[in-house]
């Protein structure tokens, strides 16, 4: 393995640079400023198009790259999953949200339509699920910095983000697949069936003996929560593969049976483990090799695709900010919601993932991809700078007075069994 030149120590060598580029992007992030709040991610994004193939070479997706990329998009999603608390948001955030989201398809594909009948794109279904998504996992360590993630409003927009995440996955299943739709939707129904089983039994009470077990090799070398949940979300990324299904679904699916499953184990420590080896390790060289694979030079040798640029942002605040304005009018006043519909603009990692497999299945071109990922980072880069904008324009500086829960007691162990913390805290629950 260490032996003569060959295609490992070509590995090593982009990875060396993938990995300059995960340490240098929260450095750079920071030197914005909390004004400006550009995330990480689109740092890596940009950095990832400039040294690679399309740039200037210095980085390579060879296939050792590409399966770190993949999996690191799976605990993209798995943390997605894991950082959604159904407490949280049940009953009416979620059914909205989910209400929500299908009037946001419904104009994403409008736009899609339109789109193809002016530029020639190939797939307008594509284009309309790519608009009609939310980036969950980019807004979530947003709203943790903010202090917004035990608030009524930080409540709904994990239900909309949820919902913006999730029903894509679904939909990739059932539009990116060789089977027919009926036999998809079959397999898509088992699969719930199986993932309720198992999320029944991980909310079930566990012995203390097992808990305390599991307490004990949370720490050191054990680590036994992280290598049972790597084994949980392997195991789901084969089934769901093996029956045909999107391998993200699995993801999202281990995320949720391991939250479940968390019960009576300190929350805190367990999801730092996580957030270290997702963040820390695997989601920056997923969003630096989707920056790889991004052929910029496409985009600008097309005046038609930096034309779609401005419509595709756009066509994010129309669809996804539009329908939750006006569907949480009772809810939130007008002041709140505008940041709300800001936030759920917001995308980028699951249009990277459409964006990938639509290119994979021949459904996409290059200049329209681009174009799409290139309106997914400005809606990054400037949506949620204007819904903190907002935000610090209301008095109080917590939005409409809806203040954080109270502070467990030091004899309150909390729901999950740790103390409180602004990014995992049950927070209070908007029926």
């Amino acid at each position: 393995m260490c032996g003569g030149p060959g295609p490992v120590s070509a590995d090593f060598g982009s990875f060396t640079v993938i990995f300059a580029i995960a340490v240098l992007s929260p450095l750079v992030s920071d030197a914005f400023g909390r004004r400006v709040r550009v995330s990480a991610l689109v740092i890596e994004i940009l950095a990832g198009a400039a040294v690679g193939p399309h740039g200037l070479g210095l980085a390579h997706t060879t296939g050792a790259v590409i399966a770190l990329s993949e999996f690191g998009l799976a605990f993209l999603i798995f943390l997605a999953g894991f950082e959604l608390d159904f407490a949280r948001v049940r009953g009416r955030p979620i059914a909205t949200a989910g209400l929500g989201w299908l009037v946001s398809l419904a104009i994403g594909v409008g736009i899609g339509a339109a789109a193809v009948t002016r530029s020639g794109v190939t797939s307008w279904a594509v284009l309309g699920l790519g608009i009609a998504t939310t980036g969950l996992v980019v807004l979530l360590p947003l709203w943790r910095d903010a202090g917004m993630g035990d608030t009524a409003l930080g409540a709904l927009g994990s239900a909309i983000g949820t919902a913006g995440e999730f029903g894509p996955l679904v939909v990739l299943s059932l539009v990116l697949t060789d089977r027919s739709a009926v036999r998809t939707t079959v397999v898509l129904v088992v699969f719930a069936l199986v993932a309720v089983g198992g999320a029944v039994l991980a909310a079930r009470p566990k012995s203390l003996r097992v808990v305390a077990s599991l307490t004990r090799h949370t720490h050191g070398v054990g680590q036994l929560p992280v290598r049972i949940t790597v084994l949980i979300l392997v195991a789901l990324l084969w089934l769901t593969t093996s029956v045909g299904l999107d391998a993200l679904l699995g993801a999202f699916a281990a995320g949720i049976l391991v939250r479940l499953g968390s019960s009576g184990l300190d929350l805190d420590a367990v999801g730092a483990n996580f957030d270290a080896i997702g963040y820390g390790i695997l989601v920056p060289v997923f969003f630096v090799v989707s920056g790889m694979e991004l052929d910029v030079g496409a985009l600008v040798h097309d005046p038609r695709a930096i034309l779609r640029v401005p419509l595709f942002l756009v066509g994010l605040l129309v669809a996804r900010g539009a329908p939750v304005w006006l569907l949480h009018c009772r809810v939130l006043p007008r002041g709140e919601r505008w940041p709300l519909a800001l936030f759920s603009a917001t995308t980028l990692p699951i249009v990277v993932v459409i964006v990938e497999l639509a290119r994979s299945a021949h459904l996409i071109d290059p200049s329209t991809s681009v174009a799409l990922v290139t309106a997914a980072v400005l809606s990054v880069l400037a949506f949620p700078t204007a819904a903190f904008a907002l935000l610090d324009r209301i008095p109080g500086g917590v939005p409409g007075g809806l203040a954080p829960a109270p502070p467990t007691r030091p004899d309150d162990p909390g729901r999950d069994g740790a103390a409180e913390d602004p990014g995992r805290g049950a927070g209070p629950t908007v029926q």
